[in-house]
């Protein structure tokens, strides 16, 4: 009698722990694939987190059902349908990745680093050309978009090895202020435009047909950009993607501490610090100063500072806007320690 119940405890033992270990294993399965499918396990602030960066902005939020926009999509370097594959581009020579984020100085960023890469196939265009939205219709842009410049960083993304600090790979981005890249992308895409002659169907959609009116814009962008996050269904429309959160670039949820950044700024802090980057990477001297003269000089074909101020204004003095614009930024405020 007594070995049969110790056989049954036995058994007993045997099922409760077959039970845990497999219990534990399909944790670890689902943990695994929900990292490897966008790291958003751990891109979600816990309340209290959310609380402080609320009270450190020193503004104390009204509407709880504006939600936050606080995980990754997960996007990576090869999503080219889900933003332009040109946000990538890889220097041999120098070990230099640079991944381009819309609104960021990106089309002056592509110029640079053409001249760069084959100062003479470029020069022409570096010292005259118009440097358009993504330098539409130039050598380097086709370059980044799908030739050579693109082939190599596709190749070298492909390395195991390519993000890893034992690769010796220098990895750029250049990050702004969320307010000012907001109002930098609503200004050029919803306000100025150029579009509507060339592509008349899709400017039906533009900014969800809102136009300049921003109330209209931001209350659907949050929605949108939300469900996006959320991996929910969703009409795609035109430029859509330089409303993107700067956190889902670059494959930020994985790789940012990989990643050297530099805060955007006019001025001439963020002019030194990046002449220093491309300094200490041994870009030949005679390619800086001429980068130099460029950033002191040149302006963007579609650059939005000039006018930008009225629309800055509007948002920032509205609370509920600017409720809307950090809730849907959240996760760039925090990462990359921007206050309101």
């Amino acid at each position: 009698m007594a070995i049969s119940r110790r056989t049954e405890s036995k058994k007993i033992f045997i099922c409760l722990f077959g039970f845990v270990l497999g219990s534990l294993f399909t944790l670890k399965l689902l943990t695994e694939r929900c990292l490897a499918r966008n790291n958003a396990c751990s891109s979600t602030p816990p309340a209290d987190s959310q609380q402080q960066a609320v009270f450190e902005n020193s503004y104390q939020f009204e509407h709880e059902d504006i939600r936050y926009i606080n995980r990754t999509p997960g996007f990576r370097y090869y999503d080219d349908f889900l933003i332009s594959p040109q946000n990538n581009i890889y220097l041999a020579e120098y070990k230099l990745h640079y991944c381009k984020i819309d609104k960021n100085m990106g089309s002056t960023m592509q110029a640079f680093l053409c001249y760069i890469d084959a100062p003479q196939k470029h020069s022409n265009y570096f010292f005259n050309g118009s440097w358009n939205a993504g330098l539409a219709g130039s050598a380097c842009s086709t370059s980044t978009l799908s030739g050579e410049l693109r082939k190599r960083f596709m190749t070298g993304a492909q390395n195991v090895d390519f993000f890893s600090e034992k690769s010796g790979i220098y990895h750029l981005a250049i990050v702004r202020d969320p307010i000012s890249r907001f109002v930098s992308a609503f200004v050029d895409v919803c306000i100025i435009n150029t579009f509507e002659k060339e592509y008349p169907e899709k400017f039906k959609t533009l900014c969800f047909s809102c136009r300049s009116n921003m109330t209209c814009f931001l209350l659907q962008l949050h929605d949108y950009l939300y469900r996006i996050s959320e991996h929910l269904p969703k009409e795609r429309w035109f430029r859509d993607w330089h409303f993107y959160p700067q956190t889902w670039y670059c494959d930020f949820d994985r790789h940012i501490t990989r990643y050297h950044l530099i805060h955007y700024k006019r001025n001439d802090e963020f002019y030194k610090e990046l002449l220093e980057f491309l300094r200490n990477i041994r870009v030949k001297s005679n390619l800086v100063d001429d980068i130099e003269t460029k950033l002191r000089k040149k302006t963007a074909a579609h650059a939005t500072h000039s006018k930008s101020a009225i629309y800055e204004k509007e948002l920032l003095e509205s609370p509920f806007l600017l409720e809307y614009v950090y809730k849907i930024y959240y996760l760039d405020f925090v990462w990359f320690d921007y206050r309101l």
